[in-house]
């Protein structure tokens, strides 16, 4: 994972923060560590209350480098729209995901392929039955 995605991967992991709030911070500020750095003063103009309060609760947490080696250590990727890996057919679809968290190997162009869509925390069902 490049140094920009861990931040890209960090901020998209706080809860409350999607594809909307990750494009609004693009706005405000398109250097995703800069944004990181420059903390919850600039962050603000695009979280609400809730968001904020999460973010904060995230970043005593974890720090974006502790969080994608955490990741890393459980096999798990990410890639964002940006990145020329990201899945083509996704990324030509209405609206695409900003980012994807992955185990394993994203799909080759041309190939059939299966994505298994879900909650951030998934019961112990939808675990056995993913994998």
């Amino acid at each position: 994972m490049t140094e920009n995605n861990q931040y890209k991967a960090w901020f998209y992991s706080i809860p409350g923060v999607g594809d909307r709030t990750m494009e609004q911070f693009g706005q405000i500020c398109p250097d995703v560590e800069e944004l990181y750095r420059a903390g919850t003063k600039l962050w603000r103009k695009v979280l609400d209350a809730r968001q904020l309060e999460q973010a904060e609760a995230f970043l005593r947490r974890y720090k974006p480098e502790e969080w994608c080696q955490m990741m890393q250590e459980k096999g798990i990727g990410f890639v964002c729209v940006e990145d020329a890996v990201y899945p083509r057919r996704l990324r030509n679809i209405p609206d695409p995901p900003y980012g994807l968290f992955y185990r394993g190997r994203l799909p080759e162009e041309g190939l059939p392929a299966v994505a298994v869509v879900g909650a951030r925390d998934c019961s112990p069902y939808g675990s056995y039955v993913a994998s």
